[in-house]
């Protein structure tokens, strides 16, 4: 079931069926965001995290995938590198499988789909890549307008906040300017 308007439950979703289909024993979703090249990671396995990961794409160890949109494997990341991936999934990491993924039928890229661990310490193949490809031909979109209502959402809760605040301010300036106009004409 993909009808979960809670991105990060959706992504839970989406990663326990990459770690299913690729014998995983871990799995995350980068999500990138097209104007910044920012990726960010809202849940991680089977975890939805505290506070969302976020970090700039091109300077992190990930940039080879965002830049090429191939995907890359642990022996594509500098070994002084890697705990950049360790501290995200907060395990030690023996095989990765990253894999940038597009927005259906286009060239702009919606996530790195990662697993991590292959079981039996085996590689990943490219099985396990046109597994996740295939994967996402089903769920690109679904993940896409729930990220989009969950950023419309959150634009709305700020704007609530903002508003309250400017109500709060007029209020209280309000209060304040008859006392002001009645100093201005005591003082002439």
């Amino acid at each position: 079931e993909l009808n979960d308007p809670d991105a990060a439950k959706l992504e839970i979703k989406v990663v326990r069926y990459l770690q299913r289909h690729t014998d995983a024993e871990s799995g995350f979703l980068l999500l990138v965001v097209p104007e910044t090249q920012m990726l960010f990671c809202q849940a991680v396995g089977d975890t939805v995290l505290q506070e969302e990961v976020r970090f700039a794409g091109p300077s992190s160890c990930f940039a080879k995938a965002l830049e090429t949109k191939q995907p890359i494997t642990l022996a594509d990341i500098p070994v002084e590198r890697r705990h950049e991936v360790e501290k995200i999934i907060r395990r030690q990491i023996n095989t990765l499988l990253c894999v940038p993924v597009c927005v259906s039928d286009s060239k702009d890229l919606l996530a790195l789909a990662c697993v991590v661990n292959k079981s039996n310490n085996e590689q990943f193949t490219q099985q396990d890549i046109d597994t996740i490809l295939q994967c996402f031909k089903y769920t690109a979109t679904v993940l896409t307008s729930t990220l989009a209502f969950q950023n419309e959402r959150k634009l709305k809760n700020q704007t609530q906040a903002l508003l309250l605040v400017a109500r709060k301010l007029f209020t209280r300036l309000g209060q304040y300017i008859p006392w002001m106009i009645f100093s201005c004409r005591l003082s002439d």
